[in-house]
């Protein structure tokens, strides 16, 4: 399978865990499309569903199997990964 750069975005995003309202604060994508690609995410295994209370909105987290695709998506993609980095840096 091959994931899209939104797919991409998303991933990242949970990559330490994130709600769908964090999601969308980190990526330039709006709720729809969040929760659209979400579900697919977690159908296919690329995220997961962190545990919480239940009074506690959704806690996503990207799994291994998303892992993998992140790296796969960054070595086709090189490019890609030095603008986070200086992006990333330039938010510090």
């Amino acid at each position: 399978m091959i994931i899209t750069f939104a797919q991409y975005c998303i991933l990242t995003a949970t990559y330490n865990g994130a709600t769908a309202s964090e999601v969308q604060c980190k990526t330039t994508l709006n709720p729809l499309m969040i929760n659209f690609y979400l579900n697919e995410l977690l159908k296919s295994g690329f995220v997961m569903i962190v545990e919480q209370k239940n009074t506690e909105p959704l806690r996503y987290e990207v799994s291994e199997l998303g892992l993998i695709y992140i790296e796969d998506y960054e070595r086709a993609n090189p490019e890609l990964v030095i603008r986070r980095a200086t992006y990333e840096a330039g938010k510090q």
